[in-house]
């Protein structure tokens, strides 16, 4: 293997799938700057060793922490440090492949354009507006850090499917897109059953409602 180039973990093996199945941890850019450092430098020389990645994530590399570099362009390969989606407007299917489901395409629903924050490699935070492939590519990596793989919601795309005609196709989308409301109402009755999961909904929820400045931190005065 090349010096500073990863291997990408991919759901083949049993181990590794556990390990993607798994919520990333936010990284303190100043305590751990040094990890975050080569995070970010495994992750870039990993995808410029490759044609066909775009985009990674640091689960997808072995790193548990919410980090992941886009590529842009040939020489425009940005990394985005705890990042959230702070606004999102427009649904469409998007039809897309994972490096860590190899020879696999799936079809998830995306929003084509959003808002997003995030901190750069030297801690600033940063908002940018996505739209199009970027910004499915963006929700794509975000589902990395939460531990959900597009086969976990994605609708898997076959011959079958590729054969069907338009109507087919349609009522195709139309009962994954119902599984999908069915699913998303047992998700929220098992969240609010699990004292834990609720908890970590509600910091996740209040954790995004500080960044998108929805909640305001009163300064702790000294006595």
């Amino acid at each position: 293997m090349i010096s500073g180039v990863k291997d990408i973990l991919t759901v083949e093996d049993a181990e590794n799938e556990n390990k993607l199945g798994m919520r990333c941890d936010e990284i303190d850019v100043r305590k751990d700057n040094n990890l975050m450092r080569q995070i970010v430098s495994e992750l870039k020389r990993t995808i410029r060793k490759s044609d066909n990645i775009h985009a990674l994530s640091a689960p997808a590399i072995g790193y548990d922490r919410r980090i992941f570099c886009i590529k842009f362009d040939k020489d425009d390969i940005k990394a985005f440090i705890n990042p959230i989606i702070a606004k999102a407007n427009g649904i469409s299917l998007s039809r897309e492949t994972c490096t860590s489901i190899p020879g696999k395409e799936f079809i998830r629903p995306r929003s084509n354009d959003i808002t997003v924050m995030y901190m750069s490699p030297l801690g600033q935070v940063e908002t940018r507006q996505l739209v199009g492939k970027a910004a499915c590519v963006f929700q794509h990596e975000i589902d990395h850090l939460d531990g959900l793989l597009i086969s976990d919601i994605g609708f898997e795309v076959g011959e079958d499917y590729d054969n069907a005609t338009d109507e087919e196709k349609q009522e195709i989308v139309e009962a994954y897109l119902d599984s999908l409301d069915l699913k998303k109402k047992q998700l929220r009755e098992e969240i609010d059953n699990d004292p834990e999961l609720s908890e970590l909904d509600e910091g996740i929820r209040f954790m995004t409602s500080v960044a998108r400045g929805e909640t305001k931190l009163e300064p702790i005065e000294k006595e």
